[in-house]
């Protein structure tokens, strides 16, 4: 199995070992159907992926690739200042502070989420106008030098300098600055899974060796722990003394503190209760969408097998949400959103293409280190992801800018690369053909 599908095999056992060993009151009844949902999907993408082989590395020492690396080592100095500009310009914004008052907020261990979602509703940032404009760009833009950053330093080039790894704490730093100032976690998980597949980009890219594979490993699981010790101080100081007492993220999604890894380990009940908030609450809707309403009926059973059989002033949130569950304010997985419009034929059919296309973008970015097919092979994997969860990818306005803008770059560095003479492979190598 090539690095791309494990990796989206890998993040379903995790989410499969949370919804089943969690210290929450989830059963497996209650999450069976969605965990069939998901590795069905995860079937499909990695069945589409199949019979992939990796492209011989074009290798270049020319004085001209030379001028092109010192030229984006000045951009990623620039992405990476622009970074921690635009960080402090939405800090500003959205919450009414400076850096300086953020950082005295977190040694006091005050609830800046709490500050935040007050300046919010004081200041009507809920309302769109044309002063939110600029905003929402720099916020895309915010992400975009996050993204462009990683992969171009981290997954492209063989060699980390030490001014190529400042780059990455500073634009990363800003990126998680914004986060603390808003006292919201979602940003952590979204760069740790970026880092995730940089690395893997790269160990595909450079053929690591085992050694090389090891130290990956040892990175990814020294930053695992510590964005989740990030996450629970992040989530402690929101609740503050009452985390004790915090029970139930909805009705039926609560604290188990009889369940066997509370008893092991009371801390680390504790983190798999807050982690199932965010992350097993998708498959147990998926679960009561399939078991309640889907299957209830053969009339139904039909509606849900093609496009837009659930949709109209009535969907599955509200069908879910007001006849069978309490949602609370958690997320409706993806798979759902897409099952609305697409039906079970469509999101399957949606989800082999989405194996096809990272098949094709990765034998670009690994092939010839293409950056704009690696950052849309990003977005790939996180809808992948995202689909059994929800939000990862549509969470924000600026997400779905940033992709658009990488969409564009891609298409239009395509259609640049399709006026030059054409590259084939050739018994191992790569010759250039007349265009």
């Amino acid at each position: 199995m090539s690095r791309i599908p494990r990796l989206v095999v890998l993040w379903y056992i995790a989410l499969t070992v949370l919804a089943l060993f969690g210290a929450h009151t989830l059963t497996v009844s209650d999450i069976f159907a969605g965990l069939v949902l998901t590795w069905t999907l995860g079937l499909v993408f990695v069945l589409a992926f199949v019979h992939w082989e990796p492209p011989t590395m074009i290798q270049s020492a020319s004085p001209q690739e030379a001028r092109e690396e010192r030229r984006r080592v000045r951009f990623l100095v620039l992405a990476s200042v622009m970074s921690v500009a635009i960080s402090i310009l939405l800090i500003r914004f959205y919450t009414g502070n400076t850096p300086s008052q953020v950082f005295v907020s977190l040694l006091q261990q005050e609830s800046l989420y709490h500050r935040y979602q007050t300046y919010f509703q004081e200041q009507e940032l809920w309302r769109f106008s044309l002063q939110k404009v600029p905003v929402v760009l720099l916020s895309a833009l915010l992400k975009l030098s996050l993204v462009y950053t990683f992969i171009s330093v981290l997954a492209l080039r063989r060699s980390l300098t030490a001014g190529r790894f400042v780059i990455l704490v500073v634009t990363g730093a800003s990126y998680l600055l914004f986060s603390a100032a808003r006292g919201t976690s979602f940003e952590l998980f979204e760069l740790f899974l970026l880092i995730g597949f940089s690395l893997t980009i790269r160990g595909m890219i450079w053929q690591a060796d085992t050694g090389s594979r090891r130290k990956s490993s040892v990175v990814l699981l020294a930053l695992a722990v510590a964005f989740l010790t990030l996450y629970s101080y992040n989530i402690s100081t929101r609740f503050g003394t009452s985390l004790s007492t915090y029970y139930c993220v909805t009705l039926e999604l609560c604290k188990n503190p009889e369940s066997l890894l509370y008893l092991v380990s009371p801390a680390l009940g504790e983190l798999s209760f807050l982690l199932a908030g965010y992350f097993s609450f998708g498959i147990f809707f998926s679960s009561s969408f399939i078991s309640s309403i889907w299957s209830s009926s053969f009339s139904n059973l039909i509606r849900g097998l093609f496009p837009l059989g659930f949709t109209g002033s009535y969907g599955i949130r509200e069908g879910v949400c007001d006849r069978i569950i309490d949602c609370g304010s958690a997320w409706m997985p993806d798979s759902m959103v897409l099952l609305q419009y697409l039906g079970v034929v469509g999101l399957v059919a949606l989800t082999f293409a989405l194996g096809r296309i990272a098949r094709l973008l990765t034998a670009r970015a690994t092939g010839v280190r293409d950056l704009y097919a690696a950052e849309v092979l990003y977005f790939v994997v996180l809808a992948m992801f995202s689909l059994p969860v929800g939000n990862f990818l549509l969470i924000s306005s600026s997400n779905i800018l940033s992709f658009i803008v990488i969409l564009a770059f891609y298409f239009w560095s395509r259609s640049v690369n399709n006026r030059k003479p054409r590259i084939q492979r050739h018994h191992g190598y790569y010759r250039r053909l007349a265009p």
